[in-house]
């Protein structure tokens, strides 16, 4: 063989190489595949809100049944026709609900305690929730709080709306540091939709210059797309002791039929007077984290930008994502990130300009979950492992840093049988 034929033989064998060795080394170093209790995780995460409709509609359905069963039971013979049913009996009315006011009160002023200066007894709890009324089992959860001076704001998951089949968020103000509370029932409704209705997932933020506080939560509704899954964000202000919300402005709305919103989380940049938005979306069952901002009238949102990766890694896989701003115009957004095997992840994505553009996202933490439980007296059926995220805001040194916060355990897969590391841990 000459040189020439030689070499282009080579030329060929060394690509037709090139050319098969990843699918060589794709056969070889195939993926795992995903483990069966973190499959069971996502899923679990992605049925919550479903649990929550259906369990409006369960019980939608038994007072439409209470209602025919009473009306059938105010006829002449109504009895009779009861027994031959097979024995129904009309249950006995539940009380109705009673709206009463809370008791506005008179606090005494409050001395000022510097911190660290010297021991302080913390005060007693104080219940902010007027339960007058409430069934015993419409429990309250999910609070949220903010504050700007000694005027508060707090905002819940209130269980009574699955009683009354309304909304499932409640509030209430204070306007001496906490000491006293009055609730104020329900947030005003959007409008331009039909059937609004708050659904879960309180949050709440405030404009340290402009004294804005800012609402956001999960609602659903009906537009001419039909029924929506969808984020709103309402802006209030004090004047004096008195607060007052705005109309409420739907940000995103997605088919209830097919797909979701769920966990969304916001920021009021005091810098910017941008207020940036994120949230999980499960379409057709998986999950992404997306964002969005607002300017702070919330008259105009931002495209939604799907920050976590389009793929099998992590598509499905998230959740649970905060937006935090540092006050020199970035924006970071953190989620959690499921792995498919043992361990999970913390990922970071941060924007350099005010949130229009993002970097790649990072993994920042490794950690190892309980999934499939909790932390002692925990009492839900999975472990939650949503971090908390905050940033360095002051004018010293730090400035800029970011600070995260979680819980996790151990390596409990591989390390059961020497927990604790004889004392040692």
């Amino acid at each position: 063989m000459t040189p020439l034929p030689r070499l282009a033989a080579r030329l060929m064998a060394a690509a037709l190489a090139l050319t098969l060795l990843p699918a060589y080394v794709h056969a070889e170093d195939a993926a795992p595949r995903p483990h069966p209790w973190k499959m069971a995780l996502a899923k679990r995460m992605a049925e919550e809100r479903y649990e929550h409709r259906e369990a409006r509609e369960q019980r939608i359905e038994g007072l439409k049944k209470l209602a025919r069963e009473r009306k059938l039971a105010a006829k002449p013979g109504a009895r009779s026709k009861l027994k031959k049913r097979g024995g129904d009996h009309a249950r006995p009315a539940r009380p109705d609900d009673l709206v009463i006011p809370a008791t506005e009160f008179t606090s005494p002023a409050r001395r000022q305690q510097p911190f660290g200066a010297r021991a302080f007894t913390p005060p007693a709890n104080v219940l902010i929730n007027n339960r007058n009324g409430d069934i015993g089992d419409s429990g309250q959860s999910e609070s949220a709080i903010a504050a700007v001076g000694d005027r508060l704001v707090a905002a819940w998951n209130d269980g009574q709306g699955f009683q009354t089949f309304s909304d499932t968020q409640g509030w209430a103000t204070s306007t001496d540091g906490g000491l006293t509370w009055t609730d104020r029932g329900t947030l005003p409704h959007a409008t331009g939709v039909t059937g609004f209705t708050w659904t879960s997932d309180p949050v709440l933020t405030v404009n340290e210059k402009s004294g804005a506080v800012y609402y956001a939560g999960l609602c659903d509704f009906n537009d001419v797309n039909g029924a929506r899954s969808g984020v709103a964000i309402i802006k209030g202000r004090w004047n004096g002791n008195t607060f007052t919300w705005g109309a409420p402005a739907i940000v995103r709305g997605v088919s209830a039929a097919t797909d979701f919103i769920d966990k969304e989380w916001i920021v009021a940049d005091s810098v910017t007077n941008r207020v940036h938005l994120s949230y999980t979306r499960f379409p057709s069952g998986l999950s992404r984290i997306e964002y969005q901002y607002a300017d702070s009238g919330l008259t105009t949102f931002s495209t939604p930008q799907m920050l976590s990766l389009n793929n099998s890694s992590e598509n499905g896989w998230v959740q649970a994502a905060r937006p935090v701003v540092d006050g020199t115009g970035r924006v970071h957004v953190m989620y959690y990130l499921i792995g498919q095997q043992e361990q999970d992840f913390y990922r970071l994505c941060s924007s350099n300009d005010n949130g229009n553009t993002f970097g790649a996202p990072a993994t920042i933490q490794t950690i190892y979950t309980n999934f499939g439980t909790g932390t002692p007296g925990f009492n839900r059926n999975t472990g939650i492992q949503f971090a908390s995220i905050a940033a360095d805001r002051s004018q010293g040194p730090n400035r800029g840093r970011l600070y995260l916060s979680w819980a996790e355990s151990i390596n409990w897969l591989d390390d059961v049988l020497q927990v604790g590391g004889n004392g040692n841990k």
